[in-house]
């Protein structure tokens, strides 16, 4: 039966020839079909992404699924913010506005602020001025004002002030906040 490997240079998908010698990329590479050795090709090379982007990478891509990332990045960021409060003790913060209205309410992102100062969500740690120019764009569109981040309680997160959800530490969001708190 023929097996097949992926170049980790190239990316080119090819039959394996190496049938006296051992293979130069590696049996663990080997698959049975052209497809399956793309998939290990394509993991492989999200792992090294994942890598080089931290000396120790934030997240498996396989514990934090894409949708707790989507979850956690758009209608679910105050669970994770409070279950991330929970584990590492940083305070709340939100990524707010102002709407001409004089309400404090009035925000877009939750997430915690380490002690250095940075911003801490799904997406794992950024600065102040990254996170305020991801979120500007959909601020001043819809909101006409610049953003901030403030400090908040944990009540203002649980308590759907303003017409904004009643956010809760749920277990998934701990989870989350447990897989990205260990990578720090």
């Amino acid at each position: 039966m023929a097996v097949y490997h992926v170049n980790p240079e190239t990316g080119e998908t090819r039959r394996c020839g190496a049938e006296k010698q051992e293979c130069p990329f590696g049996s663990e590479n080997h698959a049975f079909s052209m497809a399956a050795a793309r998939k290990i090709y394509e993991r492989n090379q999200t792992d090294r992404v994942i890598t080089s982007i931290s000396k120790k990478p934030l997240v498996s891509p396989s514990e934090v699924t894409p949708g707790d990332i989507r979850k956690y990045k758009q209608w679910a960021c105050g669970d994770l913010a409070l279950a991330l409060h929970e584990k590492t003790g940083y305070p709340l913060v939100v990524l707010s506005y102002d709407d001409g209205s004089g309400s404090r309410d009035n925000w877009v992102h939750a997430a915690v602020q380490t002690p250095e100062g940075k911003i801490l969500d799904v997406e794992g740690l950024k600065t102040k001025q990254e996170t305020i120019d991801e979120w500007s764009a959909e601020i001043t569109k819809d909101k006409g004002s610049s953003p901030r981040w403030r400090k908040v309680t944990p009540r203002f997160l649980t308590s759907g002030s303003n017409g904004q959800p009643k956010y809760e530490s749920d277990a998934n969001a701990r989870r989350v906040a447990s897989l990205i708190s260990e990578s720090l």
